[in-house]
C-alpha cells in the first residue's frame, strides 16, 4: 500500500502560509522547491565530477 503525504499549510522549509493546491500537496513553496531542486543538482554533479575523476 502506497502511503498518502499529508497536506501541509506552511513551507516545510521556511514556514510561509502556502495558497496553491500544488504546494500544499508538496509543502513546499515555489521558490523553496526550485532551491531544494538546485541544491539536489549541485550534489548530483559534484558526486557526478568525483566519480569520473576517480575512474581516470
Amino acid at each position: 500500500m502506497q502511503r498518502v503525504p499529508e497536506p501541509h499549510p506552511t513551507c516545510q522549509r521556511c514556514g510561509r502560509p502556502l495558497k496553491n493546491p500544488h504546494s500544499v500537496e508538496l509543502g513546499l513553496g515555489p521558490t523553496c522547491a526550485r532551491k531544494i531542486y538546485a541544491e539536489r543538482q549541485v550534489t548530483m554533479d559534484l558526486s557526478t565530477y568525483v566519480s569520473k575523476k576517480a575512474a581516470v
